[in-house]
Parts: structure tokens; C-alpha cells; sequence
């Protein structure tokens, strides 16, 4: 009887070990559509993409932003975004930033007289307005301040990306969300229509 269950139980392991070597092979496809962050991620993100470009831009939007008579509201929203978001010491980034402002009316400049856009990737596009159109000098410089700043844009946003944990693709996003939020009337952004990006005066 003994013996009949010993045989039992080894034909019993040898069929396991078939079935193992020979069952189906399971595999997990990734999933077609990319995982979306986090909304309230998204709004972290944008709100310290509205930091960022209000530092650069902010001698230029004075205009655009209510703040108490004495400065006490920009003054505490500043220091809020600044504990809350933060900056980062990165010596590239810092470099990065500073030419920015460093060219920062250029930008402006270009913008009020139609030659420069906000692009749907958070980046700058030259806009062949009458005065790109009739100067090419004047082209020339546009082109020039668009590779600059596009190349700037492009530090901030890996050295961001890396210290934020996100990807460089939603600091582009948040940071032409913010553009189209913010860019002043008359000034050209890239906007969404019928699934396609077009350009368009705010």
C-alpha cells in the first residue's frame, strides 16, 4: 500500500513539473494611454510655473496684477509661493533664469508688436508679423531671441523636472496653460481647436 502511494505521489510531482515547464506564458502589456499626474499635482505645478514667470516677467505685468497700495499682498503672496514651491540652487538653473531676465523686455517687445508667440510646448515662436515679413535684420534678432530663450526654457525645465519628480512634458504643458491664462490682449498664443493646434491673438 506503501509503495502504491509513493508511485502515486511521484507521477503526481512529475505532472507539476509538466505543466509548469508548459503552461502559458502570462504577459502584462503596457497601457496605451499615458498614466495622467494628479490634479492637485497639476496645480502644484502651475502654480509654481506662475512663480517662475511672474519673477522673470514680473516688471512687465505690473499692469495685469492687483496688489494692496502698500505691496503687502504681492509682497506676502512671494514669500507664501516661495516656502510652499520653492526654488531650486542648481547653478544652471540660476544662470538660466537670470538670462531670461535679462532679455526679458525683448521678449516683451516682440510680443506687443506681433513677432513673437507663446507655442502650445511651453516655448516662444517667431510670428511673421509685417515687420518680420519686411525686415529681415529684424527677422534675424527674432529668430535669435527665440533660440535663446527656447534653449534657457529647456535647462529650467530638466533640472525642474528632476527636482519636482514629474515629467518635463507637464512643466511644458503647465507652462503654456499659464501663457494662455496670462499673455495680454493682442499678444499671439497657440491654442486647441477641433483637436489641432492653432494660432491665435488673445
Amino acid at each position: 500500500m506503501s509503495r502504491r502511494l509513493f508511485l502515486i505521489g511521484i507521477f503526481l510531482v512529475v505532472v507539476c513539473v509538466i505543466y509548469v515547464a508548459c503552461g502559458p506564458t502570462i504577459t502584462i502589456d503596457p497601457p496605451d494611454k499615458p498614466i495622467e499626474i494628479n490634479v492637485n499635482v497639476r496645480i502644484d505645478i502651475y502654480n509654481h510655473v506662475a512663480e517662475v514667470e511672474e519673477d522673470i516677467y514680473g516688471d512687465y505685468m505690473e499692469d495685469e496684477v492687483e496688489e494692496a497700495p502698500d505691496g503687502s499682498e504681492s509682497l506676502l503672496r512671494h514669500m507664501f509661493m516661495k516656502s510652499a514651491y520653492g526654488d531650486t540652487d542648481d547653478e544652471k538653473y540660476t544662470a538660466a533664469k537670470n538670462r531670461r531676465k535679462g532679455r526679458a523686455s525683448k521678449v516683451i517687445k516682440y510680443k506687443n508688436d506681433g513677432s513673437l508667440g507663446e507655442n502650445h510646448n511651453g516655448g516662444v515662436s517667431l510670428i511673421k508679423s509685417d515687420k518680420v515679413k519686411n525686415d529681415s535684420a529684424y527677422k534675424d534678432k527674432v529668430k535669435d531671441l527665440v533660440e535663446d530663450e527656447n534653449a534657457d526654457r529647456e535647462i529650467m525645465y530638466e533640472i525642474d523636472a528632476k527636482k519636482r519628480d514629474v515629467s518635463v512634458d507637464v512643466l511644458k504643458q503647465e507652462t503654456a496653460r499659464y501663457w494662455r491664462d496670462k499673455s495680454k490682449t493682442g499678444h499671439w498664443i497657440e491654442v486647441k481647436e477641433e483637436g489641432k493646434w492653432v494660432w491665435k491673438q488673445k
